[in-house]
């Protein structure tokens, strides 16, 4: 799963490449929370010359995969019943069952819709039972695969599968960051136009393009030959460079996002690795849920800690993904949260397979996905993010896609 901002504004990432420190936030913590994790941003050069194309770059030839198809965007445009704020330290309502489809109306405080306290995330057990663990486990993965099945991910839970996804979004709301004359730092949510935010992923790589009252801002991060550019609709500049700092964060962040929502999107891909699963006996704070613990195998980095919260109605029925918690992967990192929500209508996905055209997929991907970060020595998390998803193209993205725009 996963959005953006102007140029010149965003948070602070997860975990920055090196670089100078960031600018100090001050933001209005969102009250009650979960508990989770975020990977290590990648190493990017202290500086870098802007390009054309980065496939004209020296860096090693970057593999071809055949141009996009078009996006069918479809007019109707859905929505998601707001939830009541519940009284601290109580847990956010379960998900409503999902109305006929309409966007959901902005929200008027950053504080509607808190996560879980942190408190009620079990930490490992340092002494377990062989036996009783290895029955959690077997348990834990009987509800991964139920969920996942529901996913209809077919072939993309196979390594090399997933190549690429083209995701546009009905709207989006996203914290951004402003430095006032005085150099004061303030932050407040933003709302992008009808449409107004699409991505584009591809093994790494990242390009998101922001609209917000009609004016429209791209950046672009293309991981293989570790560059990164900002356009405004006029001009193209390098990310690297230190003015433009607060919007190569934000890419970063955002970058990180979208690689954990992976782990949740496509659910079967966790089966086949060789973590460890919990079933959890308290699935505070989301009712008529389970919840799951991932313990990663030792040395594989890209396996990460995660503890998933699981519909289940009755028993032995287990359903959808509704909530995910991913703590720090370092020291200083931030803790993650993520809400979702589902719809029947939206989004529309298609998938490109091989050489053949794109086709209607049947992949339930999520609707709604809300994004909260809490960060070292903060008392709960804020919400950072929330995005409606309208369309979904998957295996459509190409290198080419990230290549800086032309000069005027």
């Amino acid at each position: 799963l996963t959005a953006a901002c102007s140029a010149g504004d965003a948070p602070t990432p997860v975990a920055a490449v090196p670089r100078p420190a960031p600018a100090p936030q001050v933001a209005d913590p969102v009250p009650g929370a979960p508990t989770a994790t975020q990977p290590a941003m990648p190493s990017a050069p202290a500086a870098a010359p802007a390009v054309d194309d980065p496939t004209t770059l020296p860096a090693g030839p970057a593999d071809e995969v055949p141009a996009p198809a078009a996006v069918d965007v479809p007019d109707a445009v859905p929505q998601v019943p707001a939830q009541d704020d519940p009284k601290p330290p109580a847990p956010p309502p379960a998900p409503a069952p999902t109305p006929e489809p309409r966007p959901l109306p902005r929200e008027e405080s950053p504080d509607e819709k808190p996560v879980a306290d942190p408190a009620n995330v079990p930490a490992e057990e340092p002494s377990i039972d062989p036996a009783a663990e290895a029955a959690s486990d077997a348990k834990a993965r009987e509800i991964l695969a139920q969920a996942a099945a529901l996913q209809n991910a077919g072939v993309l839970t196979e390594p090399g599968h997933l190549e690429s996804f083209h995701v546009e979004f009905h709207k989006a709301i996203f914290e951004r960051e402003k430095t006032d004359a005085e150099g004061q730092v303030t932050t407040q949510m933003v709302e992008t136009d009808e449409g107004g935010l699409v991505f584009d992923w591809k093994q790494g790589s990242i390009k998101t393009a922001v609209t917000i009252d009609g004016e429209t801002t791209t950046k672009a991060w293309y991981d293989p030959r570790k560059i990164g550019w900002i356009h405004d609709g006029i001009k193209t500049a390098s990310l690297l460079g230190a003015e433009h700092k607060a919007d190569y964060d934000q890419l970063q962040f955002h970058r990180t996002i979208i690689n954990q929502l992976l782990d949740v999107a496509i659910l079967g891909k966790m089966l086949e690795d060789k973590s460890r699963w919990r079933a959890l006996a308290d699935s505070a704070p989301y009712e008529k849920t389970v919840a799951l613990q991932r313990i990663p195998p030792e040395g594989v980095a890209a396996a990460v800690p995660i503890t998933l919260w699981i519909e289940n109605t009755s028993e032995g029925i287990y359903g959808d993904v509704i909530a995910a918690s991913m703590p720090p992967l370092e020291e200083g990192g931030s803790t993650m949260f993520y809400r979702f929500s589902y719809n029947d209508v939206f989004p529309k996905v298609r998938m490109k397979t091989a050489d053949a055209e794109p086709a209607d997929s049947k992949l339930r991907f999520p609707f709604g996905v809300s994004v909260y970060q809490q960060r070292q020595g903060e008392d709960a998390p804020r919400k950072v993010l929330e995005v409606f998803t309208r369309t979904v193209n998957v295996n459509t993205v190409v290198d080419s896609d990230f290549a800086q725009p032309k000069a005027r």
